[in-house]
Order: C-alpha cells, then structure tokens, then sequence
C-alpha cells in the first residue's frame, strides 16, 4: 500500500487526512468516492441555470438569446477596435479600449 494526501491544488491547504492505496487508480477512486455527492450536487446546480445564447457570425453579434424568466443585462465588450468610430470607443476598468454594447430581454 502507498499513502496519499488530497490537497487544495490552488493553495496547498490540506482537506484530507492521509489515506493509503494500491495505486493511483485506486487513490483516485477513494477521492471520487469521498467527494462523488459534492461533484453531482455542483453539476445539478451548473444544470439548473438558466442560459444564455450569444450568436456570433463573422466576427459580429447576431443574436443574444435571454430566457423569458430571467431579467439581465448582457454587457458585449469588443476589443478590436481598429477602424471604429473614435466616438464610440471606452475603456474598460483596466483602460484598455473596447466597444460595448448592452442586450436585455426587458
């Protein structure tokens, strides 16, 4: 048996106790196992949302889809702004120079 650790990938901080395991793949199975509710409840909730289209053809929006039941704005920052009108062109909160245009089903 060989001992593992499951650790927070992003930091390092420890979540889980030290265990043992014949090999990666039963390592791995361990975890899934461990964690397998947490994993799907994450994925029914990921499901559960509404979604957003956005219809892009040859570089250009054609079409933002917005279910009827959600109210939003969607904010489109373009950031190829070579030939576009000087009066048209912000800046983001990085001052980089975009477009924007906002879609809402309101």
């Amino acid at each position: 048996m060989k001992k593992f650790q499951v650790w927070e990938t992003n930091s390092g901080t420890e979540i889980g106790k030290p265990f043992e395991a014949k090999d990666m793949e039963d390592a791995l199975s361990q975890v899934l196992g461990q964690h397998g509710e947490a994993i799907k409840e994450v994925k029914e909730v990921k499901d559960s949302l509404p979604r957003i289209s956005i219809v892009v053809q040859g570089g250009l929006i054609q079409d933002i889809s917005i279910p009827d039941n959600v109210n939003v704005v969607v904010e489109v920052r373009d950031y190829d702004v070579e030939g576009i009108d000087e009066d048209r062109i912000e800046k983001d909160d990085d001052g980089s120079e975009c477009v924007r245009s906002e879609w809402s089903n309101e």
